[in-house]
């Protein structure tokens, strides 16, 4: 039968050989060198000598003595007879006409090599401060943690106890951690919040899901009316009130485990739990349920804004260049035309002023090089292409006003010293679009490249669409070089945090 956590076969398996033993084992776990050879040599006869050695690689190597010194591999047996230079190896079973040898032999090898009684209350009980460490600052499972244990006993040299034995102060350490936790996150929550929480698991009127459920379902497309669900998430679970609770003396690992199953667990399955486990699981899934929303608001932002905006703009941008290429080649040619006769003509001494005037007037069409000087002016833009590429950008106003104001509203930044100008611009945009801040003096245009500074103002006043887009890109910025971060993410949280 299985011992609790343990299947049968690890249970069988518990401190005893295995079932094939192979010369590369044999040749590392069974060899005895010359202090083991000398302690053994003082036993009389062939088959104490080799029953004595048998018990020592025992020990060695399942921890414990067992019931029969005799139940061993026989290739193990065979390889320890090959090195005491006995021939005939089944003089071992002359070994157990006399059952006190094994004992008084057992007693001898603990002695003489150091190994103490499971039993010994020095060892039982830093044994017990060792697992209820372990179990408190760690996740592990109940295998992990009886492999971890059987490690330490076998390191200290303490003799491994019953499988049962080892299961049950597994199980006892593993509960009483599990309590403390759970105690522990409860009362860091309060009554009020607990309650709170426990509400999420309730069906509201008119829906066939639960407010936990819907909370906890993640983004199906990007979208701006995704990004927008995604922000009023973020909203709801941050108005729970769980980010302020202090948890700094509960190890991370184990409020990851209890948020794992929080939010993989049925609602059902979350019911069914004690109070206070019920209460500690869904306050850790609220805790991380709120970094993963605002992580996914985040990417979904930097997916929008990218995609939609900056690529796009980009590309209308250059197919718009590369559209007006002939007409600009054509402008071009007559503009390069004209200054070559001009050349031609300053370079000729003989010409005076109005003579030089006169030919040129003759040779060249005023009519034609004005047409291609609007051409030149139109096509090529004096700010560069970034200029062209912000121009196009804002076409895009809105796609941005669906969504930036929202942000900007629901403040869920945070920023480092570099990234603050950045998030007042942000928190500003408000104002600026329903005409509170219109004066250029009242923002801080610093943040935005020149080009956005240009369109931005306008007859000494804030251009909206200019100013709305433009700070989009410096935010955009800002928050993939995480000057600007969301408060309470993981991936694109404080990275001081860290």
């Amino acid at each position: 039968m299985a011992v609790d956590f343990l299947s049968d076969e690890q249970a069988a398996g518990f401190g005893g050989f295995p079932d094939e033993v192979s010369a590369e084992d044999l040749e590392r776990f069974c060899w005895l060198d010359d202090a083991d050879l000398s302690v053994v040599g003082r036993r009389r006869g062939m088959h104490n000598r080799l029953g004595f050695a048998v018990q020592l690689i025992t020990v060695r190597v399942a921890g414990r003595f067992l019931t029969d010194p005799l139940a061993v591999p026989w290739p193990v047996v065979e390889f320890l007879a090959g090195q005491l230079d006995i021939a005939d190896a089944s003089v071992l079973k002359l070994y157990a006409q006399r059952g006190q040898t094994g004992y008084e032999h057992a007693a001898e090898i603990s002695i003489v090599y150091g190994y103490a009684d499971f039993s010994d209350p020095a060892s039982h009980a830093e044994l017990r401060l060792f697992l209820e460490a372990r179990a408190w600052t760690s996740s592990e499972g109940p295998v992990r943690l009886f492999e971890r244990t059987v490690l330490w006993l076998r390191e200290r040299k303490v003799l491994l106890p019953g499988v049962s034995t080892l299961t049950r102060l597994v199980i006892e350490v593993r509960a009483g951690a599990n309590d403390r936790l759970h105690s522990m996150l409860v009362d860091a929550a309060g009554p009020a919040l607990i309650l709170e929480l426990e509400g999420l698991l309730r069906v509201g009127e008119g829906s066939r899901l639960t407010a936990w459920e819907r909370l906890r379902t993640g983004p199906s497309r990007v979208s701006v009316p995704e990004l927008l669900r995604q922000l009023e998430r973020l909203g709801r679970l941050r108005a729970l009130g769980d980010g302020t609770i202090d948890v700094e003396m509960i190890p991370e690992g184990r409020m990851n485990a209890l948020a794992r199953y929080g939010l993989a667990g049925k609602t059902s399955s979350l019911r069914e739990l004690s109070d206070q486990r019920r209460g500690a699981t869904l306050l850790c899934a609220v805790r991380a349920l709120t970094s993963e929303v605002a992580d996914d608001l985040c990417d979904a932002l930097d997916a929008i804004v990218t995609e939609r905006v900056l690529r796009k703009a980009a590309r209308e941008s250059s197919a718009a260049q590369l559209k007006s290429l002939p007409r600009l080649s054509k402008a071009s040619l007559q503009l390069a035309k004209a200054a070559k006769t001009l050349v031609e003509v300053l370079d000729n001494t003989e010409y005076s002023g109005a003579e030089a005037a006169s030919v040129l007037a003759d040779q060249v069409s005023l009519p034609e090089i004005r047409a291609a000087l609007e051409v030149v002016n139109e096509v090529v833009n004096p700010d560069g292409t970034g200029a062209d590429t912000a121009t196009e950008m804002m076409r895009r106003f809105a796609t941005v006003r669906s969504f930036l104001p929202a942000l900007a509203a629901a403040a869920p930044f945070g920023a480092t010293a570099g990234g603050t100008p950045t998030l007042a611009a942000l928190t500003a945009l408000p104002e600026v679009l329903d005409g509170r801040k219109k004066d250029p003096a009242e923002v801080d245009l610093s943040v935005l490249s020149p080009a956005w500074q240009r369109l931005v103002t306008v007859a000494e006043e804030i251009d909206r669409k200019a100013y709305t887009v433009a700070v989009m890109e410096a935010v955009h910025k800002a928050l993939r070089r995480r000057d600007i971060f969301v408060v309470g993410g993981r991936r694109w949280g404080d990275p001081r945090a860290r």
